[in-house]
């Protein structure tokens, strides 16, 4: 069946490839205008759709700058304004869209968070309000092609990487695997599972194939943080307790919550549900005094329709995203590229 279903969606493939690769093409020749930021700039993002760890890579990033004035552009998926917005305590996740939500509620201390789709106008916009800025993450930004960013980052899963995908409809690519050429760094996250040196040849053998080298090839791992719920109280192991969650990867979800705990009914939505509380009341329905466990970004969603009780016993799980190796060699090939940009931006002001 599935074979057969490929077949049909072929010609379909065939088409998109040819629309994204004319796309590609008239940016690459400078036919089509792009836009560089006049500050230091990391872009995120993924040739696939569907979750490759964005959201926790921009947390990492923020945190390892912490010297930095940093701004987030994010176009805000999800939201239902449109627009130029700056995040802040009043923004909801139908104003700027649940992960930008997520980041700021982690990092309002130590970063400023905007969403706009037409990112040369946001940057423009942060510019403005804040020139002190020295640093701007994107996030999913890969095929946005009008701007450039000083370092680009590519993410991709352990377990379904870019160089296994097929384009849309067939698979998951949002463009040709030959995309990866624009990457600085190639990331491949969620790679618990990397025990084997031959694995990591495996995976740099198929990159090189699409001009990335040994130094721009790294491996990353979720790190999961204690269930807990809004008070900080911490949730015992073999715990019976349902899951409720609207992301890319439910069943990721699920299993990491097996490791630790006994589940015994799910709730799962698709990604970026908009939940309602008869979302709620269904999951609170049968064995209401069981723990509910839910995900970091479904909660910035989820928390605005609970009473206070009930937010007792919801438990939040919270990841970070960590490298297994050389994460100084990232960070290196980063200040290089920031050293670069420097010296350019030096040259051009003196010319």
């Amino acid at each position: 069946m599935k074979s057969f279903l490929k077949t049909l969606l072929f010609p379909f493939a065939i088409l998109y490839d040819a629309v994204t690769k004319i796309r590609n093409f008239l940016f690459d020749k400078g036919i089509f205008k792009v836009y560089e930021p006049p500050v230091f700039s990391i872009g995120v993002g993924n040739l696939s759709v569907g979750g490759t760890g964005k959201t926790p890579f921009i947390s990492y990033l923020i945190k390892t700058f912490p010297d930095k004035k940093i701004a987030i552009l994010s176009r805000g998926y999800g939201r239902k304004t449109k627009g130029y917005i700056e995040v802040n305590q009043e923004a909801t996740t139908d104003t700027v869209g649940d992960e930008i939500l997520m980041l700021y509620q982690r990092h309002e201390s130590t970063a400023k968070f905007f969403v706009s789709e037409n990112r040369k106008l946001g940057i423009e916009n942060i510019l403005l309000k804040y020139p002190e800025t020295d640093l701007i993450l994107f996030d999913d930004i890969y095929q946005h092609r009008k701007v450039k960013p000083a370092f680009l980052v590519l993410l991709s899963t352990f377990d379904k990487p870019f160089f296994k995908d097929f384009l849309l409809p067939m698979g998951r690519l949002r463009e040709a695997r030959s995309g990866a050429k624009r990457a600085d760094a190639v990331i491949i996250t969620k790679a618990q599972s990397l025990h084997e040196e031959r694995l990591v040849t495996t995976f740099l053998k198929q990159v090189k194939k699409y001009g990335q080298s040994e130094n721009s090839l790294f491996f990353n791992k979720q790190v999961f943080a204690k269930l807990k719920n809004d008070f900080g109280k911490a949730l015992e192991t073999d715990e019976n307790v349902k899951l409720i969650s609207g992301i890319a990867n439910n069943h990721s979800f699920e299993v990491e919550v097996t490791k630790y705990q006994k589940v015994i009914e799910k709730h799962f939505y698709p990604d970026h549900h908009s939940y309602t509380r008869k979302n709620l009341d269904d999951a609170f329905k049968l064995m209401p005094n069981a723990p509910l466990v839910t995900t970091e970004k479904d909660y910035v969603k989820l928390k605005y329709l609970l009473t206070e009780k009930e937010k007792e016993q919801v438990y939040v799980l919270k990841l970070e995203s960590a490298f297994i190796k050389r994460e100084d060699e990232f960070l290196r090939n980063i200040k290089t590229s920031f050293k670069s940009f420097q010296e350019q931006k030096g040259s051009l002001n003196n010319g």
